[in-house]
């Protein structure tokens, strides 16, 4: 991932970590060991 990105946790029943891309609107995510499944989400409306 990119040295700029920010990691966060989120402390649930998925434990996912999302990565902040920068001061991207975009964030790529993925949930629990499920590593290969990667998406874009619109960090401000959550669409796909």
């Amino acid at each position: 991932k990119p040295q700029d990105s920010q990691d966060y946790t989120i402390d649930d029943s998925l434990t996912c970590v999302i990565y902040a891309i920068g001061s991207s609107d975009v964030i790529a995510y993925h949930g629990g060991n499920n590593r290969g499944n990667f998406g874009n989400v619109n960090f401000f409306t959550g669409s796909s």
